[in-house]
């Protein structure tokens, strides 16, 4: 996929130190691009830079007054992940406490070395 984002720089300005509050983005994306089986890699890249310039044109060309407000809270069109397995919260709930342990004691016998 293709996402291509004006005004990031009126965001925050690095150079000056600024930052602006209030500062509409414009954002454009493409569909998700995956290669086709077979395709050539040169098809595929080929696709890639179409859909980028197609954005790029899109996002530098619309104007901020034509785009409408996105308000991703309340977005019903906004994709929805899927939660992670059971595999995956078992081992979270498996090796989360023995880091936790791993760091505290690695802490406290820190404080017992420097003092």
């Amino acid at each position: 996929q293709v996402v291509i984002t004006r005004n990031k720089e009126d965001v925050i300005d690095e150079r000056h130190g600024r930052c602006h509050i209030g500062t509409n983005l414009v954002t454009a994306y493409s569909p998700r691009i995956s290669k086709a089986k077979g395709e050539s890699f040169e098809d595929y890249k080929a696709r890639i830079t179409e859909q980028w310039e197609k954005q790029w044109k899109l996002a530098y060309e619309t104007k901020v007054e034509d785009c409408e407000p996105w308000d991703p809270i309340n977005d019903k069109n906004a994709p929805e992940f899927p939660a992670p397995s059971p595999q995956f919260q078992a081992v979270r709930a498996v090796l989360s406490p023995i880091i936790l342990f791993s760091i505290w004691k690695a802490f406290s016998s820190l404080g017992r070395l420097v003092f």
